[in-house]
């Protein structure tokens, strides 16, 4: 269940992407910045409600740096490489699905 606050928050982000896409229309994508920590079903609500790009850089990339700095040292290179890899990899496709992006790539 979501708090009064959040509730409130998220009709304020309805109201404002509404706006903004009245005033600008639909071929200028409006671009979410500053989203951390922001959690999975707000990045959800967003897109669902007109945000067309999420910088998510940090995000995506918090496991990852936590596994490099717990495991710097005790894994060799390669190891620690290809483990980081992976759980990077995991987050990014997490968000992919919680942004509604999985699948859509062009080729």
């Amino acid at each position: 269940m979501l708090t009064a606050s959040a509730v409130l928050v998220m009709e304020r982000l309805r109201r404002w992407l509404k706006l903004m896409a009245d005033a600008i229309g639909p071929t200028i994508p409006l671009v979410i910045h500053g989203t951390h920590p922001v959690p999975d079903w707000l990045f959800h609500k967003a897109t669902a409600t007109g945000a067309r790009k999420v910088n998510i850089n940090r995000n995506a990339r918090d496991e990852y740096t936590a596994f490099v700095a717990e495991n710097a040292g005790r894994l060799e290179l390669t190891a620690l490489k290809e483990q980081s890899l992976a759980i990077y990899q995991k987050s990014v496709e997490h968000l992919m699905d919680v942004l509604g992006s999985s699948g859509k790539a062009h080729s």
